[in-house]
């Protein structure tokens, strides 16, 4: 009854701010989040009213709530912390957009569909608006490999795990970063698109690092290091040259890839002259 109550709320919240001029949107970055994965939410506040309008938080009130509901049970999850959100100065017709990650309020980490709202409260903190119901999943993904590391100078490990899940009919290739002991992953980096004809080869190095060399295109590959952290240290691009092009550790323990020439995507190819062009003339 309780939750039959407060979406009567939100849906009134909504009307009113239809009437009230103000209008609040939230809309996913995509469909399909990877666990781990920042779960980055679009944020626009319109402000058809003929004043400009200060959105601020107080100490124990934010102006913004954000509502996850898992569709299985629809039961709304609890927040994991209290957001504060940073002010934001709409101005009188116009509007305003914030990106949000949910993963620093929510915990996310269930795979399944859920429905993200978010509620704007006006400076009296009397009127508030509510945006529509955005829809959104978390996916587990498919595994391909994975490997437990020790981090140096520490007696933790974090664990590394490659894993595929498709977008608009293209696979997408991950890294995510775990906790060994209770498998939660804390971190999740897209490295491109995967062709699929070959796996992925997967390198740990002496400091916690795992290398990453996988086919794009059939004739691109892509290199990617991601440390214990989770964070993405490198991420170049490789046009093979002869034969099947591989990661190989050199002396000093750093990775190189052989049998492929590097190739920057963001540099235009030089364009060949008119051969009726002369020199001079």
């Amino acid at each position: 009854m309780k939750h039959v109550l407060t979406f009567m709320m939100l849906a009134l919240l909504g009307a009113s701010g239809a009437l009230a001029q103000i209008a609040v949107k939230i809309v996913p970055e995509k469909k399909t989040f990877l666990t781990g994965e920042a779960n980055y939410m679009r944020l626009t506040v319109t402000n058809n009213s003929g004043t400009p309008v200060e959105l601020k938080s107080r100490e124990y009130s934010s102006w913004l709530d954000i509502h996850v509901e898992h569709t299985t049970g629809g039961a709304m999850l609890p927040q994991s912390r209290f957001a504060v959100f940073p002010p934001l100065n709409v101005p009188a017709g116009m509007s305003v957009s914030r990106k949000i990650d949910l993963r620093h309020f929510y915990n996310l980490s269930r795979e399944g569909n859920y429905h993200v709202q978010a509620v704007v409260k006006m400076p009296n903190e009397k009127d508030m608006f509510a945006s529509q119901k955005a829809l959104f999943s978390i996916r587990t993904g498919t595994p391909m490999w994975s490997q437990t590391v020790s981090i140096p100078g520490s007696v933790k490990k974090c664990k590394f795990s490659v894993c595929t899940i498709p977008e608009r009919g293209i696979q997408k290739l991950y890294i995510q970063t775990r906790d060994p002991e209770t498998g939660v992953a804390y971190n999740a980096v897209c490295v491109g698109s995967w062709l699929g004809t070959t796996r992925p080869q997967c390198l740990i190095d002496g400091k916690a690092n795992v290398h990453v060399f996988f086919p794009t295109t059939p004739t691109l590959c892509a290199y990617a290091r991601i440390n214990y952290r989770g964070m993405m240290e490198k991420l170049q691009y490789f046009k093979k040259v002869v034969g099947m092009p591989s990661m190989v550790f050199l002396p000093d323990g750093s990775v190189r890839v052989t049998g492929a020439e590097h190739y920057d995507p963001t540099v235009q190819p030089k364009a060949v002259p008119d051969a009726s062009v002369v020199p001079g003339m």
